[in-house]
Formats: structure tokens, sequence, C-alpha cells
């Protein structure tokens, strides 16, 4: 073993985790003590302002401004009692992560005082510098200018740390000429559309009292958990987020033995730390427990509404990386950190409410005779089939092109899983670990929108020739399942029967991200998505170059580590080798008069793989000269058809040489040590 890679074993044996003194948890006081939620208004807010709040989130109405100010008084009042000195306008660009910008609640009075302040204006709009979000060509420069809108609907919140704490307020981020340019704003727009043709739907079949759908989601997040000294010694996870290059090790997931197996008691401590902090920020995480692959875990919270849902794994993203750190832990969200072993997915598990608390994708006693499950089922079924396309580009991203086509979910190909008599409704789209969770959940509440809008038509044509309720409900689900049935699929998602199967069937299989994009923004998702106001044309077409640049880039960038490792750490620790190798087969030679020795065979098998390695290189370095630029498809097709080939076999040579050249000198740590070392 490399004295670099031993150094680095001897200090994780040696760890001391921080958490020394075992500490009763009060889940129930400190759950959201860090939330401006209902019970925190109420105390803080004079009745009509509370009143005038609740109506704004409820029914989704403008806030008046002198009822601004008294909520942003009270806000702030709360904030400062609870440590905070800033307040911040937290959103979601097109990076697919989060941002923020931080303003002191200090004003400076005319006579040099210094006091806490903080206006209904500041709370509801903001003006953060927007020119280097990715736009995709949605405004120009002298345009840059971007606006933060409140999201009333989901609670402000305050982060701690340790020097401080900061007001975090939910917002919508939109372009100076008022279009989109965050994740956040597509998916209220949906959310309303969707509340807007269900509750239609649901007054036709006489649940008179419902006044709002709700779509809900409960987001699984998996992840890998590895030690901070492996992680700086490997520069390609520290560039990209996965390793670019290691040898499977010879134990990984086959015995199975680490799925819900008991947690190491480093880890436990890390997950306990993480699940405080996030109890302080209402997250109502439920379930912990080992994934798949080793070193490999999975944190899920109840279903929540699905706006609250996604800033909330947000959050579990950003609390889990923070206190990983503190432990001495990376953590990697990355879909495929380590090839050759399970990667990480967000597992986002859509359903529909109403305002009477009833699931409408809840098949009940007896699933046969519960009429509304059933007409909102054949409405996801369609959705599913209609819109396919749509959907898979949801889950369009480099990281899930790993995953997609193997043997881990999702399937490339987009189908609904029904157990026996409707036992089981799979109804997930599962997004890749590192991804936002807001364009599956658009995505779908658009598609089932218009399937519940198709339903309602063909069911009012009935009613007004005078058909039974019931058997009306009965004809459009029949008609319904028998259009779209070809999407229902029971058997293996990932094998080639069904590959063979759905070819049969027509259903779209898209394989690589390139693909997938290149779909998007059809005709009939045009319509779709403009028709209901989520996404106009422009916008569409904005996230369209912004998916195909974000594809570009972390490629190149997986390209530029590529060779920089290879060339400065893997190709001369290799030749390092050959020349013990050469001087040992020289001897021998010289003592036995052998040319054909093992050793003089080691020499030849090391020879060939870094020669061919070292061509491999070179190659890519042509093929990096030779990149086209300009047009995004083009460029993108580029870097899937000549770039990605390229680095497997540089890959696959280094692979090979790293189960051979001399352990005391590889540079690397090894995939043996980063996953089971803790």
């Amino acid at each position: 073993m490399s004295s670099i890679r031993k150094d680095l074993i001897t200090r994780i044996a040696e760890h001391k985790d921080r958490q020394k003194n075992v500490s009763k948890t009060d889940v129930q006081a400190i759950f959201g003590s860090m939330v401006f939620d209902d019970r925190v208004m109420r105390s803080k807010l004079p009745k009509d302002a509370y009143k005038a709040l609740k109506q704004t989130i409820i029914e989704r109405k403008e806030l008046n401004g002198d009822i601004a100010d008294i909520v942003a008084a009270g806000m702030k009042d709360w904030a400062v009692e609870n440590g905070a000195t800033h307040y911040t306008h937290w959103f979601q660009p097109m990076t697919g992560s989060t941002a923020e910008k931080h303003d002191a609640f200090v004003t400076v009075t005319g006579d040099g005082h210094l006091i806490m302040s903080f206006s209904g204006k500041e709370l509801i709009k903001g003006e953060p510098d927007a020119s280097s979000f990715p736009s995709g060509g949605i405004r120009a420069t002298f345009e840059a200018r971007g606006y933060t809108a409140w999201d009333p609907t989901s609670p402000a919140f305050i982060k701690q740390t340790q020097h401080g704490s900061t007001l975090f307020i939910p917002t919508a981020f939109c372009s100076y000429t008022g279009e989109s340019l965050d994740l956040k704003t597509p998916l209220l727009r949906s959310q309303e559309v969707l509340s807007k043709k269900a509750v239609e739907l649901l007054h036709l079949l006489g649940e008179k009292n419902v006044k709002r759908v709700h779509t809900t989601a409960g987001i699984e997040q998996e992840y890998f958990l590895i030690d901070k000294y492996f992680y700086y010694q490997r520069p390609d996870l520290v560039a990209s987020g996965r390793t670019l290059f290691g040898k499977s090790p010879f134990k990984g997931q086959e015995l199975e033995d680490h799925y819900f197996g008991a947690i190491r008691p480093r880890v436990l401590n890390f997950m306990m730390d993480a699940e405080k902090e996030l109890y302080k920020l209402g997250i109502p995480i439920r379930t912990r427990h080992n994934e798949v692959a080793p070193a490999q875990y999975e944190i899920a919270p109840f279903f929540e509404d699905a706006n609250i849902a996604v800033d909330h794994n947000l959050l579990i993203m950003d609390t889990m990386n923070r206190i990983a750190d503190e432990h001495g832990f990376k953590i990697l969200f990355h879909e495929k950190p380590f090839a050759g072993i399970n990667g990480s997915g967000k597992h986002c598990n859509w359903s529909m409410a109403d305002s009477e608390g009833n699931n409408l994708l809840d098949p009940g006693d007896t699933p046969h005779q519960n009429m509304n499950f059933m007409v909102f089922l054949s409405a996801v079924i369609r959705a599913v089939d209609k819109h396919a396309k749509l959907l898979r580009a949801a889950v369009a991203h480099s990281g899930n092109d790993h995953r997609l086509g193997a043997n881990e979910a999702p399937p490339a190909i987009i189908s609904i899983f029904l157990g026996d008599e409707l036992e089981a409704v799979v109804n997930n789209i599962t997004a890749g670990a590192s991804q936002s969770a807001s364009a599956p959940n658009y995505f779908l509440n658009a598609a089932v929108s218009e399937a519940i809008e198709h339903i309602t038509g063909e069911l009012k044509k009935l009613l007004q020739q005078g058909t039974d309720l019931q058997k009306a409900v009965q004809t459009v689900v029949k008609d319904v399942l028998t259009a779209h049935k070809r999407v229902i699929f029971n058997g293996n998602g990932y094998s080639q029967e069904w590959q063979d199967e759905a070819a049969r069937r027509g259903l779209p299989n898209l394989r690589n991200t390139v693909d997938v994009i290149k779909e998007f923004g059809s005709a009939e998702q045009v319509a779709l998505l403009e028709g209901y106001g989520i996404l106009s044309k422009a916008e569409i077409q904005s996230r369209k170059i912004v998916r195909l640049e974000k594809y570009i880039k972390y490629l190149e960038v997986e390209m530029r580590a590529c060779l920089e490792i290879v060339s400065t750490q893997i190709i001369p620790t290799v030749i390092k080798y050959q020349y013990s190798l050469a001087q040992t087969a020289e001897k021998v030679k010289q003592v036995l008069g052998d040319d054909n020795s093992p050793e003089v065979n080691q020499l030849r098998r090391v020879t060939e793989l870094l020669r061919n390695l070292i061509s491999s290189k070179n190659e890519l370095e042509k093929t990096e000269a030779n990149t086209p630029h300009g047009d995004e498809v083009v460029h993108a097709e580029y870097i899937r058809d000549k770039v990605v080939p390229a680095m497997l076999k540089i890959r696959e040579y280094t692979d090979a040489l790293e189960g051979i050249v001399d352990d005391s000198i590889w540079p690397l740590p090894k995939y043996r040590e980063m996953l089971t070392i803790i």
C-alpha cells in the first residue's frame, strides 16, 4: 500500500467521533422550532394579519401591502429572537441547486444609530444579480436583473451555524421580462392547474365539498458516505462527484449483507445529528437505513405537499452535506459515484389528495367499487402513456445515463406496474440522486392535468346524453384503459424481453440524455405546457438549452479531470513500476538466460497496457481539440459519441493496470478502501 494511502487509513482508524455523550432528543420539542409555521404566526401576528396571511396561503391570493409590513415585522422579530441577523430570499435557479444572497436586518438612522428593520416590500420581493445564472438565452445581458418573489405556501425558516443564524424565505425567481428562471415557478403553476382540473372532475363525480386538490410527494434520498481523507485524495471525486477510474473491489454488494444491515456507529451518529437539524426545520424524517451498495444509505420523510417536499429535499441535501463534514465524512449525491455497484436515486413517490383529506390514488377496501379511484388511476395511466417522452425528460441528466438501461431505477422505458387486484399502484417517477425533484413533479402534474381534462370532457358528453353517472364512469374508464393499457407492465422492467415487448407496443425507449433533450420541446409538449400556463414556449426552449449546456459542461469537466489524472498520476506511476520490472527482468535474463520468464511476461503485459493507455489518452486529447462549438445539439452529440467512449477506453486500461501495478505505489485510494473503511 502506498505511503499516502496507508497514512490516510491510519488517520481514519484513529478517528475519534466528535459525538461522545449520548443525549436524549426530544423530537416533539424541537420539531419545527426553526420554522415560521402556523403556531408562530398565531403568536407573532395580530388576528387580522394572521387571517389575511392564511387566506393568502390557502387561496393563493395576493397579500395586501399593509398586511405584508405587519407580517414582515412579526417574522423579523421571531428571527431576531432566534439569533438571526440576516435574511435571504432562497430560490432554485436552473442550476439544479439552490441560491441565496444574505442581507442584514440593519438600518442606520439619521442620528447614526442602528436599528433592526424588515419591510413588507423586502419580504415580498428581492432583486439579486442574475447575470451568472443559466437562462438558456431567455434574456440578454442588459436584462440580467432577476427578481425573487416570496412563496408563502412554503414556510420561512432559520438556518443556524456555529456563529449565527439567518432567516431563509422560500421564493420564486423570474427574469426582468417576467419569464421563469427557476424550478419552483413551474411547479407552483402546475399545482394550480391540476387542482383546478381535478376539482372540476370531483364535482362532476358528486364530491361538491372539495375546494382544492394538492399534489403530494414523498422523496426518498439515496447517498454514499466516504471518509473525507479518501475524498480529497481523489481529484475525480472532487471535480465531478464520481470516480472516473477504479477497479471493482473483490467484495462489493454480491453478498447482499449491507442492505438493511446494522448501521455502523460512526454513520449512525452522523444520521442522528443530521436528523436533529432536519427536525428543527420541520422536515418529517421517517426512515433511515443501509442501501444495497457498500457505503450507501437512504433517508426518507413522510408525504408532504409537493412544493414543500421539494424544498425539504433540497434542505435535506444541504444539511446532510454540512453535518457529514462535521463528522469527517464526504456525502456523495452523484447518481453513479462508483462503477460496478448500485448508484443512487431520488425516488419521488407522487400522489393527489383533496381538501377533504382523501388520497385520490388510494383504492380503499374494495378497489373495483371505488369509482373515484378508478377514474384518477385511469388518468395517471393515460398521462404516463401519452406523455412518456415528457416524463422521461424529467430525469434526463448526464449522471443518470450511468443508471438508465441497467438494472437500476429508473428504466429508460417509462411504464406502470399494477399488482394483482390493483393492490400495488406504482406511481412514481425516479429522478437522479443529485437532481431537484421539481421537474418530475411539474411534468407529471401537467400530464395528469391533461388526462383529467380529457376524462372530464368525455364524462360530460355522456351525462349530457342522459347516461347514468356510474355507467358513464365505467364507459370512460374502460375506453381510457383500452387506449393506454400498453403502458402497463407487471414484469421485469430491466429485462431484454421487456425492451423487445415495449418496442412491439410502440413505447419510446430513449436511452441517453442527448436523445431525450432533442425530443424535448416538441409541438405536443409546447401545446401542453404553454396551454396550461406552466411554461411558455420561450421558457421551454431556454430549459432545453440549459439542459444541453449542463450536459456538455459536466462531461467536459470529467474529460479534463480524466486527462490530468492519467497524465500526472497514473502514467508516471505505471512507468515507475515498468522500470522496476525491467530491472528485475534484466537480472533474471542475465542469471538464467530466459527471455520468456514470468518476470519478462509481466513486463510485456504492463508495457502493452501502458502503451494502449497512452495511445487512448492521446486520442482523447485530439478529440478534445476537435470539439465542435456553437450548436448545442451538435456539441452534445459529439461529447456523447466521441468523448464518452474515449474516456471509457482510458478507464478500461487504467483499471486493468490498477489490478497489476505494485499496490505500494498506486496513487489513488481504491474502491476496496473507500467503500469499506469508515
